[in-house]
Formats: structure tokens, sequence, C-alpha cells
């Protein structure tokens, strides 16, 4: 099988296979309405404590919103290899492994996206925030990049998820976490200093940082600075999520424990 027809058919087989959201009513509960309902909760109540508009608080709340899909999806589709009993599968495959991996990431980099639109499209329809038409463009390469980010992270975290069983605890405190540091509802300068430290080397805090800046001015001189932050992080989280993948596949090939648990 071709790289790419590996990374496509792989991937969409995987996720049908694997994705436990798949069900109409459970996806729109975990998907949508529990972002849309943090985002509303943020921008009511952001304004009310704080001098900040309401703008603020949708734009930062929905990229934040695609780690709902980004880490919480893409740690369950790699976990979910070894509860379904396909991993001995993938560790003694030929395949490419980055264009196996790879291909695991694309639906919920989609989900991702579809997550912060509607977010977004929510905070237009019932909160009232416009952004001009002419820094539409330059706010969607700062979501994908966003979510890219984010979807590595849940690729490496993915690693954890083969090695460790409560994989719902370590989505949704990575979830709380992204919501704490990333400048999603408090600005980074205004978080402790052990925050602010750390904020620079997670995934989302510069996306959002561009998104605020596209929404704001358009493509300026900030926005570019943002979203190169942003894909950086998104390319170092990405090249360890296959490094460790990999380096649990050797052990697993070395112990004879191919469920690497």
């Amino acid at each position: 099988m071709s790289a790419a027809r590996l990374f496509l058919v792989g991937g969409a087989l995987s996720y049908r296979a694997l994705f436990a959201w798949l069900t109409p009513g459970l996806f729109a509960a975990t998907m949508i309405i529990t972002p849309v309902g943090q985002i509303l909760f943020f921008a009511l109540l952001g304004p009310a404590l704080t001098a900040r508009p309401a703008t603020f608080f949708v734009l930062g709340g929905a990229v934040q919103a695609c780690a709902m899909a980004g880490v919480h999806g893409m740690l369950q589709g790699v976990s979910g290899e070894r509860q379904a009993g396909t991993l001995p599968v993938l560790v003694t495959s030929p395949a490419s492994r980055t264009a196996l991996w790879l291909g695991r990431t694309a639906p919920h980099v989609a989900n991702g996206v579809l997550v912060s639109v509607v977010g977004l499209a929510f905070g237009a329809a019932v909160l009232g925030v416009r952004v001009p038409t002419a820094a539409w463009l330059p706010l969607a390469v700062a979501l994908l990049t966003s979510v890219v980010s984010c979807t590595a992270l849940g690729l490496l975290l993915g690693a954890v998820g083969l090695v460790h069983r409560d994989t719902p605890f370590v989505a949704n405190l990575v979830y709380l976490a992204l919501l704490l540091v990333t400048g999603a509802t408090v600005p980074v300068e205004q978080l402790p200093a052990a925050l602010r430290a750390g904020a620079p080397f997670v995934p989302l805090p510069g996306g959002i940082a561009a998104v605020r800046a596209a929404a704001a001015h358009g493509a300026t001189a900030v926005w570019r600075a943002a979203v190169l932050h942003e894909a950086a992080v998104a390319a170092v989280c990405l090249v360890a999520g296959l490094t460790s993948l990999r380096a649990l596949e050797h052990v697993a090939r070395r112990t004879g424990g191919l469920e690497l648990y």
C-alpha cells in the first residue's frame, strides 16, 4: 500500500472502527454542546467580571475547544488500537509508521476545525461577535495551525495511552490545563509565574493570540509571529509523538509485550 493510500484509507478506516463518538447524539453532546456551553459561560461571565469584551472569550474559547477533538479524540483513537486488539498488527506491519500514524490524525484535525468553527458561528449568531471579512483568511490559517498543533499533542499523548489504561483521566487533565494556561480565558501575561513560564511550550497560546490578532488587525507582524510560534510547537509535538510511538514499538518487539502494558 502506498503512503498516500495508507494515510487516507487507513486513517478513515481506523476512525470509523475505533472512534467511540460516531453515534450522532453522543458526538453532538461531546464535540458541540460541551464546547459551546463552555464558550457561552465564559463569554457571559468574563465581561461582567473584567474589562474584556465577549469577543475576547469567544475567540479564545473557540480555538481552545478544538482540544476536545485533538486531545480527547486523538488519545482515544491511538489507545483504541490496544483496546481493540489491533496493536500487534500495527507493530508487526511493514507499513510506513509516519503515514500510518499521520493518517490517524487527519479525521481528528477535521473534527477540531468543525468544533472551532461551530464555536465561532455560535459566538457570531448569539453573542454578536463580528470578524471583518478581510480577516477571515488569516484567522482561518491561525485556526488550522492551532488545530494541527493540538492534534499533534494528542498524538504524543497517544503514546501514553499505549502504556496507561486510564486515558480519559489523562485527556481531561490536559484539556483543563490547556483551558488554564493558553490564554483562552485569562491573558497569558496575567497568569502566575510558573504557568506563564510554561505557556510558550504548549499548543494553543500562539494560535489563540494569532486568531485574536487576525480578528482585530488582519495579517500583521504580530499575527505572523504568533502563527510561526504555534507551527513550531506543532512540529515539536508531532516529531515527539512519532518518536515516542516508534520507541514503544521497539520496546514491544524486544520484550514481546505487544500490548504495551
